[in-house]
């Protein structure tokens, strides 16, 4: 890619399994403004809600997951600022 271009649109979550209780999230060319994570254990409860705001550049934000939150399969759900969502799957192993 050419100095200057501009990155397509992505969201990275990583890593996966987790095992230090901290997730990376990172944005490109997405919309600026609020993002909501929502995750939810394997029965459908959700567990976690943590709030991201996204400049516009391209930035890792940390997530940190609760200590209680047990080993498993969890689904992410990410919410933009214009309502789009993106759905992932992490596994916790701590």
């Amino acid at each position: 890619m050419r100095a200057g271009a501009k990155l397509p649109p992505a969201i990275f979550v990583y890593p996966s399994p987790v095992t230090d209780q901290v997730i990376k999230l990172r944005l490109t060319g997405q919309a600026s403004g609020e993002y909501v994570i929502y995750a939810a254990n394997i029965y459908g409860n959700i567990v976690m809600v943590r709030h991201v705001v996204y400049d516009g550049t391209e930035a890792d934000s940390t997530i940190v997951l609760d200590r209680n939150m047990p080993n498993g399969a969890y689904f992410f759900a990410i919410i933009g600022p214009q309502l789009e969502v993106t759905r992932f799957k992490i596994i916790v192993a701590q």
